[in-house]
């Protein structure tokens, strides 16, 4: 005898397929990771649970093709994602002063002392080179702008004879002389370092001949230990720039000179 076919039954498991799916898509677009995996899994193996209807085997294979597109969707966005993570995270450009930092060798910096007596001493150590005295002081908000110039003056004319003595003009006693080492150590700075270790009360800013007592300041002496150059905030026709030292340094290490020297 033909028995009729349920389609009261098809229909209830129709509807209850369609809940599946519409649960499934739901949990995907609110659980992200591992608990959307479990979801997915856990959904598939109840539709295949139920009766091996025609309309239920036509659902599940929709079903199993959704979910793969959604699959894929999932790790195009998790890859765009951990895209835009490595561009946010990448570090910015150095500075100019951080490149030059960045180039030089790490030195182990010895602070020496030194008054306005014998500072002579110290230039005529070197007769026979050009001696760059400079003096900064860690107050002084242009000295610690442009000392990374000094690294890069040394770095330039070294090789030719530069030599170059940085004064520090801070009050010498053990915390000062901690601070200025560990910023010389973090700077880098390949050049000879010295702290003043006269009295204030002595005005040494006067006897180391400091116009208007104001810093930055440098002076430069020629080979044979003359002052040619000396560069502050008083004159304006002598200010304490980088182009004006980069011109003073230029006219004592002429071109022909660092030619030959390269040369041999």
């Amino acid at each position: 005898m033909h028995r009729p076919f349920p389609f009261c039954f098809v229909r209830e498991r129709a509807v209850f397929i369609f809940s599946c799916i519409h649960a499934t898509w739901s949990g995907i677009l609110s659980v992200q990771g591992p608990q959307s995996k479990l979801l997915v899994q856990a959904t598939t193996i109840e539709l295949f649970m139920c009766e091996q209807t025609v309309i239920a085997r036509k659902a599940v294979s929709q079903m199993v093709r959704n979910l793969i597109l959604c699959s894929t969707l999932l790790c195009l966005l998790s890859a765009c994602r951990s895209g835009d993570s490595a561009e946010e995270v990448k570090a910015p450009p150095l500075t100019a002063r951080e490149a030059v930092i960045q180039s030089l060798p790490v030195v182990e910096i010895q602070l020496k002392s030194i008054t306005p007596e014998t500072l002579p001493a110290e230039i005529e150590k070197h007769r026979g080179k050009v001696v760059f005295v400079d003096y900064w002081a860690t107050w002084c908000p242009m000295c610690l702008d442009s000392f990374h110039h000094l690294s890069e003056w040394h770095q330039e004319y070294a090789g030719q004879g530069l030599v170059i003595l940085a004064i520090n003009l801070d009050e010498d006693n053990e915390s000062n002389r901690k601070v200025v080492k560990e910023y010389l150590t973090e700077y880098r700075a390949p050049f000879e370092n010295f702290i003043c270790s006269a009295a204030p009360d002595t005005k040494p800013v006067e006897k180391f001949g400091i116009e208007g007592s104001t810093l930055p300041f440098c002076q430069i002496f020629n080979r044979e230990g003359e002052l040619v150059v000396a560069l502050g905030n008083v004159n304006p026709d002598h200010l304490y720039d980088q182009r004006s030292i980069s011109a003073a340094l230029t006219t004592l290490f002429p071109k022909s000179a660092s030619t030959e020297n390269n040369s041999k």
